[in-house]
């Protein structure tokens, strides 16, 4: 039993033979328990408990279970309901030469992952697990087509998800996570290519009804490995510096770097690299606030990205006023496939007669292209129209030889114009307001309705004790009055309960 204590382990590099560990290990609840380990362990002992472990790996052949080529299931988790850290043991002494790649923990199954659209042979050993990543430290997987399902994920600055935790091209790693329905409201999250040879291909998952918001920013050196950010339900942001062209969000990848499907939200504030589909989903550009989702490659790179949005995805932009509004760029097409933009009215906003919003500006114009633009939450003495401007984006070659001729290349934007005027916190849709619930019970605030997207509430003083999509919200608060706003898909309701 782990009380508070630690073990060292194989605390060397040799890896033949490498060491296992098989003694069971008990963390008690609200106690912590280390692990330190060498470069070549595997656990094959049973965890059990309801405390926090934390396993320092010392270098990249951690593995759980005893079978490193994946041909057993981490069974060893089965008893553990704590939380699992995973941090760098750099206290090994390597020879020269010798240090690690990376410090890692590799996961094992013996499950083949079908796929993202099937969903099916997913590894769900940790899907109710809170689980932190170290700075320098983070997980792979075991050879093969796999996913791993965790219930939430943390991590610092520098803790990493990759694929395999070997050099080769054929294996293919997925991770799950947002299981648990949590929010994680800041995740600096490196998607990293362990080998830095355009190996090992990863990608990840957002399941759950919570919110995740990608923070990281030391994602644009990677390989072309990553399968993107599929965003199956619940919310999924990237937040990161849209002025410094170095820096992109999720990864370089010569693959898809979002998808949104049905029933989800994706979006952001700051840069995308490689294409971005909505497929049924919502695509919300800033990060639950006005911002900027540019698709396009870091500075001196030249990967395109593309927008395109099909079976019934939708494109939402807010607008608070003349210089604060919703942006998105792309340095290729905009596609949108006869769906629809919603441009909606900001919490606060003060729009005047003759303001305009470029709110997209795509280098190139799909030909034939079709898209509905609706408007939402706006007074009706502002009358808001959208119109699309052509311009000359660059050139191209067409034929070959003598025959070659330079023509020119057309972008587009999208202008919105206001006619009339109109300010105000945003619309509260009185009908709206007569089929949403909201009221005290045991402690908590519950909200019921349809189509309610987020709920903030903030204490007389104006402080926010609470943003959630959640339909019931605990408070671990003293009684009193509180403000709940609730955003909903046609406006946002505010309400006062008194608990």
């Amino acid at each position: 039993m782990l009380d508070n204590g630690s073990i060292g382990v194989a605390m060397s590099e040799i890896s033949t033979p490498a060491c296992q560990f098989t003694v069971p290990v008990g963390i008690p609840e609200g106690k912590v328990g280390s692990i330190w380990a060498g470069r070549y362990l595997q656990f094959t002992n049973k965890f059990y408990g309801k405390g926090t472990l934390v396993i320092y790996a010392g270098g990249e052949r951690t593995y759980i279970t005893d079978d490193k080529a994946g041909k057993k299931d981490m069974t060893c988790w089965d008893d553990f309901e704590g939380d699992l850290v995973v941090a760098a043991n750099k206290t090994v002494e390597y020879a020269e030469g010798k240090a690690p790649a990376f410090f890692g923990l590799q996961f094992n199954t013996t499950k083949t992952f079908t796929g993202v659209a099937d969903m099916e042979g997913i590894d769900s050993t940790l899907v109710n697990t809170k689980v932190t990543l170290k700075e320098d430290a983070g997980l792979t997987g075991v050879s093969g087509t796999r996913c791993f399902a965790i219930g939430e994920l943390n991590a610092e600055e520098g803790g990493f998800l990759s694929g395999y935790g070997s050099g080769s091209s054929n294996p293919v790693i997925w991770w799950s996570i947002g299981n648990s329905n949590t929010n994680v409201t800041s995740l600096p999250l490196w998607l990293r290519d362990n080998t830095k040879a355009n190996k090992n291909a990863f990608g990840v998952i957002k399941e759950g009804t919570g919110t995740y918001i990608f923070t990281g920013t030391k994602n644009s050196d990677t390989g072309k490995v990553f399968l993107g950010l599929h965003v199956k339900k619940g919310r999924a942001y990237i937040n990161t510096p849209v002025d410094d062209p170095t820096i992109t969000a999720l990864c370089r990848s010569e693959k898809t770097a979002m998808a949104i499907y049905e029933g989800a939200i994706g979006g952001g504030n700051g840069r995308i690299t490689s294409e971005v589909i909505v497929d049924g989903g919502t695509l919300e550009v800033g990060c639950q606030g006005i911002g900027q989702l540019i698709l396009d490659d870091i500075e001196g790179q030249s990967l395109k990205s593309p927008l395109t949005v099909k079976n019934g995805g939708t494109v939402e932009f807010e607008l608070a006023n003349a210089t604060s509004y919703d942006k998105l760029t792309s340095n290729n097409t905009a596609t949108f496939n006869g769906n629809k933009i919603i441009v909606k009215a900001a919490e606060t906003f003060d729009i005047k007669d003759g303001d305009s919003f470029t709110i997209l500006d795509a280098a190139i114009k799909p030909e034939g292209d079709t898209y509905e633009v609706e408007f939402q939450g706006f007074p009706a003495s502002l009358t808001l129209a959208a119109t699309e401007e052509s311009y000359q984006s660059g050139t191209k070659t067409e034929g070959e030889g003598e025959t070659a001729t330079e023509v020119p290349v057309m972008g587009y934007k999208i202008v919105i114009t206001a006619k009339g005027s109109g300010s105000g916190t945003g619309l509260e849709d009185f009908n709206v307001a007569d089929e949403l619930a909201v009221y005290a019970q045991n402690g908590s605030i519950v909200v019921k309705g349809a189509g309610v997207e987020n709920v903030i509430v903030m204490n007389t003083q104006g402080q926010v004790v609470a943003n959630t999509n959640a339909s019931i919200i605990p408070m671990n608060t003293v009684q009193g009055m509180y403000i709940v706003k609730v955003k909903t898909i046609a406006g946002i309701v505010t309400k006062k309960v008194i608990l």
